[in-house]
């Protein structure tokens, strides 16, 4: 929540996506398997840091 509203304070709201793929999905907590970046960039058009809600859209793949 933190890096988001940093994000939308410091860089327009725009967001760079990473994968990330969990080791056992039914697992919990999860852990992750592996991740990497993605090419996907989205650009954050609503967050609320009270409940964690947030929208986001696509802007490049």
């Amino acid at each position: 929540m933190d890096n988001m509203a940093w994000a939308r304070d410091h860089c327009g709201g725009l967001l760079r996506i990473i994968v990330a793929i969990a080791r056992d999905r039914n697992a919990e907590p999860r852990s992750i398997q592996e991740c990497f970046p993605s090419k996907m960039s989205m650009r954050l058009t609503h967050l609320d840091t009270e409940s964690g809600a947030f929208r986001a859209e696509a802007e490049g793949l």
